[in-house]
C-alpha cells in the first residue's frame, strides 16, 4: 500500500519553486515593461507623430510608425463602451497577478515555460499600465501592404502575442516529456523500503 502511494507521488513530481531564478524572471518582465513604456513615452514626445496625420515611414509600403490610441482590447474590442476601459484595466490587473503567480509557481520548470509565462506578464502589465494611466492603450507599430493594414500594435502587445505562441509551443510540444522526465528523476531518487 506504501509503496503504490510512493509511487503515485512519483508520477506528480514537478520542479520546485526556485526562488533566485523567479527573481531574475521578475527582473526581465520589468526590463521588457521598461522597454514598452520607454518606447510609449518616445511615440508621445515626438512632435512628427503626434502631429495629425504623423507618420514615419521605416521601411516604404510596408512598416511605419504610426501614433494611435486605443481605448479598446485588441482590434479595437469594447472601445466604443463607455465602461470597456474598466473592464479591461480590471482584467489586465487580474490577468497580470495571474501570470505573476504562475511565473513563480513554474519558475524551476524549463526556461522556455518561465520566459513565455514572463513576456505574457510583461506585456500585460505595461498595457494594463497605459490604460490606468491613460485610459486607452498607445500603439504605433503600423505593418501595410496596399489596401490591406494590420491593426496597429506596440511592444506590450508583441510580448503578449510571442509568449502565448512560446507557451503553445511549450505545451503542446515540450511539457508532456518534461512531465516524465521529471517522474523518472523522482522515482530514480526515491528510496526502496
Amino acid at each position: 500500500m506504501k509503496k503504490n502511494a510512493q509511487a503515485a507521488q512519483v508520477g506528480k513530481q514537478v520542479p520546485t519553486i526556485k526562488p533566485f531564478r523567479f527573481i531574475i524572471y521578475l527582473l526581465l518582465a520589468a526590463a521588457l515593461v521598461a522597454l514598452d513604456q520607454l518606447s510609449k513615452n518616445w511615440v508621445l514626445g515626438n512632435p512628427v507623430l503626434m502631429a495629425p496625420g504623423g507618420e514615419i515611414q521605416v521601411i516604404p509600403n510596408f512598416f511605419s510608425l504610426r501614433y494611435t490610441f486605443n481605448t479598446g482590447a485588441a482590434f479595437s474590442f469594447l472601445s466604443q463602451q463607455a465602461w470597456g476601459i474598466s473592464v479591461l484595466t480590471l482584467i489586465s490587473a487580474v490577468a497580470s497577478v495571474v501570470f505573476l503567480v504562475l511565473l513563480l509557481v513554474k519558475s524551476g520548470w524549463p526556461p522556455l515555460l518561465p520566459v513565455s509565462l514572463l513576456m505574457i506578464l510583461a506585456g500585460t502589465v505595461g498595457n494594463g499600465i497605459d490604460r490606468y494611466t491613460m485610459g486607452g492603450v498607445v500603439d504605433f507599430l503600423d505593418f501595410y501592404y496596399q489596401n490591406w493594414h494590420f491593426p496597429t500594435f506596440n511592444l506590450a502587445d508583441s510580448l503578449i502575442t510571442v509568449g502565448v505562441v512560446l507557451l503553445l509551443i511549450y505545451l503542446f510540444f515540450r511539457e508532456e516529456k518534461d512531465r516524465k522526465r521529471f517522474a523518472r528523476e523522482a522515482k530514480n531518487q526515491v528510496r526502496p523500503l
